[in-house]
């Protein structure tokens, strides 16, 4: 996904599984409304705030890319310069609304977040489910509570653990399932947990999204009961909608539809590796479809005019594919530390002229004593 993003307030952009969708029709329209938004185009107007759609998008039938609400902030600066804009007030609650075309109405929906909590303009987090496991009972139990994932966190401690609980009777038979890479992530978090009767060797292991992002066996804790220090690991979260429970609440009264134009009135032009991708956009976001795994893309957003002339130009973004996150970066002996070792391996690769393109830590495209001061001041800054 390619964001066009060159406008001069604020916006929040939530993505919605593709699956969340399907109960859906052809004409249908799912709306991301503020109750108490900026609804007034001029400064001159008598009301400036109630209900108000601040993005929507149609639903498609023949699609498997996801949907994308962008929503524009409202900006109200009257007092200064005579200007409002039709939004969203930062920090209200979200409302989400299904536009039934057929029954012309709009119905009330429920939303389960993968990430985000649900107010605008607020940071996205991830939602951080957990799994634990019983060895003397040999099930897998699931937790009846959920915290956001943020990066740095700490939560509890050895002397005060999060106390989670469980429904005996909402379990899987057997360990739990969990494979990840903590070099896929760029944040690190801790959780000290315990559940009631907890016993050493159980294990607690935490999901994003039915992605598993941590598996922590039980300690002895120097206060007594068991506890689980959970390392937890992730990335910069999107706005994510997973799925909607529908309500059968009607909205059609004193709903008003934003007649705002979306963030970017202009028109770009998308290169990829230097060779002309699409022309004429007049979205602020593009899903490149036609890419391969294990590939480097470069990407440039070239703005047009009405002539179709292209007028100003972005910075270049790139982005691996095939970048192996397993590898460690300066762990030449592979035994998953980076240390004095991995420094004698890589002096005798830069005496021995020896070929190893996992030695160019700088990434210069030669094996020399650059790389050797970057090894050495990686270890003592880690």
């Amino acid at each position: 996904m390619i964001i066009i993003d060159w406008g001069f307030n604020a916006y929040h952009m939530v993505l919605v599984e593709n699956e969340a969708m399907q109960f859906m029709d052809q004409g249908d329209e799912l709306h991301a409304v503020d109750l108490d938004g900026i609804i007034a185009n001029s400064c001159e107007d008598e009301i400036y705030q109630g209900s108000i759609s601040v993005g929507s998008t149609p639903f498609f039938e023949n699609t498997e890319d996801p949907f994308i609400l962008y929503m524009s902030e409202g900006l109200d600066d009257c007092q200064e310069s005579n200007y409002i804009l039709p939004g969203y007030n930062k920090s209200n609650e979200s409302l989400f609304l299904h536009y039934d075309y057929s029954d012309d109405e709009f119905y009330e929906l429920d939303p389960v977040f993968a990430s985000w909590n649900g107010t605008f303009g607020d940071t996205p987090q991830d939602t951080l489910n957990f799994q634990y496991y019983s060895a003397a009972d040999d099930k897998t139990y699931f937790i009846n509570e959920s915290i956001p994932f943020t990066p740095s966190m700490i939560e509890g401690d050895a002397m005060f653990p999060i106390e989670y609980t469980y429904d005996e009777n909402n379990y899987i038979d057997g360990e739990i399932e969990c494979e990840f890479n903590p070099y896929a992530f760029e944040f690190w978090g801790s959780i000290t947990s315990t559940v009631q009767d907890m016993q050493l060797g159980d294990q607690f292991a935490t999901f994003v999204n039915g992605e598993c992002r941590s598996l922590d066996s039980a300690l002895e804790s120097p206060f007594g009961d068991p506890v689980v220090l959970m390392n937890i690991y992730g990335n910069a979260a999107l706005s994510i909608i997973e799925s909607f429970d529908q309500i059968s609440t009607r909205h059609k009264d004193n709903f008003i539809t934003s007649n705002q134009q979306t963030r970017n009135p202009n028109r770009f032009n998308i290169y990829r590796d230097g060779v002309l991708l699409e022309t004429n956009i007049d979205n602020f976001y593009y899903i490149d479809d036609d890419i391969l795994d294990e590939q480097f893309y470069c990407y440039q957003i070239m703005l047009i005019d009405e002539n179709g002339n292209e007028i100003l130009e972005s910075m270049e973004q790139c982005i691996d594919l095939g970048l192996d996150l397993s590898v460690l970066q300066g762990d030449l002996n592979e035994d998953g530390i980076v240390n004095i070792l991995d420094i004698v391996i890589l002096i005798n690769i830069v005496l021995n002229g020896i070929d190893d393109p996992n030695a160019d830590l700088n990434e210069d495209g030669i094996v020399n004593i650059l790389d050797i001061v970057m090894l050495i001041n990686m270890i003592i800054n880690n």
